[in-house]
């Protein structure tokens, strides 16, 4: 299946089981323990809070060019496709992601407000500076 087929899937799939309505501590909870069963190219594997860190500048660049959020009105189904996308292309092939990690990534920073993330300078673990 094609990329973006599978991408498209898999964020219908998340709707579906509501992952949007989880709160931010059991999105990084479940993401975290699907990190860690991935194979790591570092010891030990990361989390979501490192690799916000380590790809925060990266992924700011991506989702909002010039401080604009560039997907503002989208609805959720796009909003996560377009986020996913991102993060697969900031961090993706440099860290062995799988599709469902970076889902998980997306709506971490969904949950945590792209707005506020693309308005303030970030703090270096994805969450913006108050």
């Amino acid at each position: 299946m094609p990329l973006l087929e599978e991408l498209d899937a898999a964020v219908e799939r998340a709707i579906d089981e509501r992952w949007h309505l989880l709160s931010e501590a059991e999105l990084v909870r479940r993401g975290d323990a699907l990190l860690r069963s991935l194979p790591a190219l570092d010891e030990p594997p990361p989390t979501i809070a490192l690799l916000l860190r380590r790809y925060g500048a990266a992924l700011r660049q991506q989702i909002c060019p010039g401080l604009r959020l560039r997907f503002q009105s989208a609805p959720l189904e796009a909003s996560l496709r377009e986020l996913t996308s991102a993060v697969l292309l900031t961090m993706g092939r440099a860290e062995a992601l799988s599709l469902e990690a970076a889902l998980l990534i997306a709506l971490v920073l969904w949950r945590r407000g792209l707005e506020q993330f693309c308005a303030s300078p970030a703090t270096g673990d994805g969450r913006a500076r108050l």
